[in-house]
């Protein structure tokens, strides 16, 4: 069940740089005991278009980390923007149910080991769709050590996530 969209706060992922000056991502509607901080490396911003009044990030890639302070609970979250392709419009799995921000899209889990003597299980969970409006395919990732209600709890917030 989606989370109520009045009750979360809006969090704008913009990216600038000098070639492509300010663009935006999208942005991410979290609960207040989510929080968001930078992740490991700096925003990539490959190319960048103008669609309608605002410039988009086309191709690039950005790193957050999200967590809840109370239960100690953090996720990582890579954005990735590719261009949209025509011909390879996402085919969402019926069985996921999800839409970003009335986009269908597919979803993908799995776990992996991380860590050369010590290795832990990392669950990924990936949410792919196409923005028509911002001519895009648009790729987060979360992954993490967290409990699987912690996913859960974030992937109830994905709906409200506002791409264009």
């Amino acid at each position: 069940m989606a989370q109520e969209v009045a009750s979360l706060i809006r969090h704008d992922i913009d990216v600038s740089n000098m070639l492509y000056g300010s663009a935006h991502f999208m942005a991410l509607q979290l609960a207040p005991e989510w929080e968001i901080a930078p992740g490991v490396g700096r925003p990539e911003i490959v190319a960048a278009h103008k669609r309608g009044q605002r410039m988009w990030i086309v191709t690039g890639k950005a790193w957050y980390v999200l967590y809840h302070k109370q239960l100690g609970w953090a996720l990582e979250l890579c954005l990735e923007a590719n261009p949209q392709r025509r011909k390879s419009i996402v085919q969402p799995d019926a069985s996921s149910g999800i839409a970003v921000h009335g986009h269908p899209a597919l979803v993908r889990r799995w776990q992996q080991q991380r860590g050369l003597f010590r290795p832990n299980t990392i669950t990924f969970v990936e949410v792919t769709f196409d923005c028509e409006h911002s001519e895009r395919r648009l790729r987060l990732e979360l992954s993490g050590r967290c409990p699987p209600e912690g996913f859960e709890a974030v992937m109830s917030m994905i709906p409200a996530w506002r791409c264009h």
